[in-house]
């Protein structure tokens, strides 16, 4: 692999905090808060990471993953072991197949934002607008999951 790639991900990759690791998730560690449902816990997550501007630092770390095919399939394949470890989380909570389900909703709503926030900037929008748009789309698919939750069980 390319050293330079390598170095710019590393000096543009999102901190700590913005990664969500299997092991914590199963564990429920630095997503649900106390007395606070997985569900809700990656809801308050996903605000979180467009509720200052909803470009940031994230924008230039995806330019630089889109740049390179082996970047993007290790992505891929951290996105799938994320998307089980919540699958299994949720599992304790509601049947397995609405908990891989919901999980791979969930997967699916930040990508969706991201490339919205592309549109609506691309469209000339101002970074306050687009912020709000963001986050009431984050709200309503949230919403939406737990609306479907509430029908086969509570998260």
């Amino acid at each position: 692999m390319d050293r330079d790639l390598v170095a710019e991900v590393r000096r543009v990759r999102p901190g700590d905090d913005d990664v969500l690791r299997p092991a914590e998730i199963e564990r429920g560690a630095t997503i649900g808060q106390d007395g606070e449902s997985l569900l809700a816990g990656l809801r308050r997550r996903s605000l979180g990471r467009f509720a200052d501007h909803p470009n940031g630092q994230s924008a230039h770390f995806r330019r630089v993953l889109s740049g390179s095919p082996l970047l993007q399939a290790k992505g891929q394949q951290m996105w799938a072991w994320h998307e089980d470890a919540v699958a299994d989380a949720l599992a304790a909570e509601v049947d397995e197949l609405t908990a891989r389900i919901l999980a791979h909703q969930i997967f699916n709503i930040h990508p969706l934002a991201l490339r919205m926030v592309e549109r609506w900037t691309e469209e000339g929008l101002e970074a306050d607008e687009i912020r709000e748009r963001v986050l009431a789309l984050l709200n309503r698919a949230f919403d939406l999951l737990d609306r479907s939750v509430a029908v086969g069980g509570a998260v």
